[in-house]
């Protein structure tokens, strides 16, 4: 979902319709508002999502019936079958055009290519939970849903469609069977659902947005900025993506609790992690879950030693950096990732004595975040080259003429704002990390009228502080790329 004006009168319309027709026609409703929204967005993907879903429902149908019978070398033949063909499919959106650019010199081909080999919007979400249901089929974890209508709304849910959380087939198809309990007025499911709103506005268009300001132009141009500058710019794109991404997760939370549906949280305070391994318990957690259930423990985990546990990790890294885009750059910073996980996993055992001398834990803290951060100037970067020159700038640069942060537009006010903006961040994350919920929830447990001071604030900032408008889409997330 987006923040624009058309996504709430689009909500307000079928939330409308969901409460007031015959209950047991509600997944029919999504269904056809998950549709709608998708054709809207993009006609390809539309297209590749029915396919893709039919191929799927098939496969996982016909597989479970031929193990029903006894027939159990076909019946896997036939799920993996099915997987293959997604993870194909998925594979040539992916690498083929980077390939092609790669090895062709006229320009001309390289634009077609990229124009016309462009990876459907959320195909690398529902592509993965495609993978899930059929492998939870095979390792009989599930039974197959035999309503197509509810295994396709499984796959094109509309809040979760642009960027996730991938959901699991047993939760996510056992709620639906449910939905049709659901009331309307139900004050405290509203207010959680009013303070996702509002949590997810501010750091998508309050915090995200702002920092967008600086840091494109300065990731766009780092040969002419100073060092400071590029240090700045690749702090603020931490902060950014982190609010970016988790304001979107808030939001595709909260409009899937009015139809009473929870979906997976993908953050819990990812920037306070004490190591590697624990900031990707907290940063997309969907995502790592799944790269942890469906890749990394089949290959053996750390069932295997040491030396398999590493290249395992490796493995995982490499198809997560492949997943998030078809550049050099996204492998570079998937493996950058698993060498940090290699290292935590060689020291660990040297560090558990300090675990409880604060000072360590901050300086752990600390480094994490500031290794996760360097790592994101891959992730940022258009090219491997131009991640390799940012670095080497910020580097070697000083001294040089550049571009500062004061010519950037960044005075005393802005450094002042932002300084504010952080330190909510960071209280936030502190009282989330301390009660292992999400923001909102976290706030559902104090008295209402604390509660909904804060909500009275939040409205206030986002209204006053806000970047929104005409000219200025709020709608596009970054996620909505991978």
């Amino acid at each position: 979902m987006s923040f624009s004006l058309s996504t709430f009168v689009f909500l307000t319309v079928v939330t409308a319709l969901f409460f007031s027709i015959r209950k047991e026609a509600r997944i029919y409703i999504l269904l056809i508002a998950s549709l709608l929204y998708i054709y809207y967005l993009d006609q390809s993907a539309c297209i590749a999502l029915l396919s893709s879903s039919a191929v799927v429902y098939g496969a996982g149908l016909y597989g479970y019936k031929l193990k029903n019978n006894r027939k159990r070398e076909k019946a896997r033949a036939v799920l993996w079958a099915g997987i293959v063909l997604l993870i194909l499919f998925w594979l040539s959106f992916k690498i083929l055009p980077r390939l092609l650019v790669y090895f062709t010199a006229d320009q001309s081909i390289q634009n077609r290519v990229l124009n016309h080999l462009i990876l459907p919007i959320g195909y690398s979400y529902y592509m993965f939970q495609a993978i899930s249901y059929l492998s939870d089929i095979h390792s009989e974890k599930i039974i197959p849903e035999k309503n197509f209508f509810t295994f396709l709304l499984y796959m094109c849910y509309f809040p979760k469609f642009i960027s996730g959380p991938i959901e699991k087939p047993e939760i996510f198809l056992g709620q639906l069977k449910n939905i049709t309990n659901v009331k309307f007025f139900d004050e405290e499911r509203l207010s959680s659902v009013l303070g996702y709103f509002l949590y997810g506005y501010f750091m998508k268009i309050v915090v995200a947005d702002r920092l967008e300001v600086y840091v494109s132009p300065i990731f766009n141009d780092f040969q002419n900025y100073t060092p400071l500058a590029l240090i700045t710019g690749s702090l603020f794109y931490a902060i950014q993506i982190y609010c970016d991404f988790a304001g979107y997760s808030a939001l595709a939370v909260g409009i899937s609790r009015i139809f009473g549906i929870e979906l997976t949280q993908n953050f819990l305070a990812p920037y306070r992690s004490v190591d590697i391994s624990d900031f990707w318990r907290r940063w997309h957690i969907s995502l790592s879950t799944w790269l942890r259930n469906y890749i990394y423990i089949p290959l053996g985990g750390n069932r295997k030693g040491k030396i398999r546990q590493g290249l395992n990790s490796m493995a995982v890294f490499l198809l997560c950096g492949i997943w998030h885009g078809n550049g050099f750059n996204y492998i570079a910073w998937g493996l950058l990732h698993g060498l940090y996980t290699v290292i935590h996993m060689l020291i660990k055992n040297k560090i558990k004595h300090a675990e409880d001398n604060h000072l360590i834990i901050l300086l752990r803290r600390v480094s994490t975040f500031m290794l996760v951060t360097f790592a994101w100037i891959f992730f940022r970067a258009p090219g491997l080259h131009s991640a390799a020159g940012y670095i080497r700038k910020m580097i070697t640069g000083w001294g040089a003429p550049g571009i500062g942060l004061r010519q950037l537009g960044i005075d005393s006010y802005s450094i002042l704002f932002l300084a504010v903006c952080f330190i909510s961040v960071y209280l936030m994350d502190r009282h989330v990390y301390r009660k292992g919920v999400a923001w909102p929830d976290a706030m559902m447990q104090w008295h209402y009228i604390p509660r909904y001071t804060v909500y009275l604030i939040f409205i206030l900032v986002i209204f006053v502080f806000g970047i929104y408008g005409p000219g200025y889409d709020t709608g596009k997330f970054l996620y909505m790329n991978y």
